[in-house]
C-alpha cells in the first residue's frame, strides 16, 4: 500500500512541477506587462509569493521522501 501512495505522490509532484513551469512562463510575461498595466504589478507580487510557497513545498517533499524510504 505504501508503494502505491508513493507512486501517487510522485505523480502529483511531477504534475505540480509541470504546472509550475507553465506558471513561470506566465510570470515572465507579466514581468514585462507590469509596467504597462498597473493592476498586473499587484497580481505579479501575489503570484510570485504563491510560486515561492509551492516551490518550498516541493523542496520539503523532495527532502522528506528519501528519509521516509530509509525508515520503511
Amino acid at each position: 500500500a505504501d508503494y502505491f501512495r508513493r507512486g501517487k505522490l510522485n505523480k502529483l509532484v511531477e504534475e505540480l512541477e509541470s504546472t509550475l513551469d507553465s506558471i513561470t512562463q506566465v510570470l515572465d510575461d507579466a514581468e514585462i506587462k507590469q509596467y504597462q498595466i498597473p493592476d498586473v504589478k499587484k497580481w505579479l507580487g501575489n503570484a510570485k509569493h504563491a510560486m515561492y510557497e509551492a516551490d518550498q513545498l516541493l523542496d520539503e517533499i523532495a527532502t522528506d521522501a528519501p528519509h521516509k524510504k530509509l525508515k520503511a
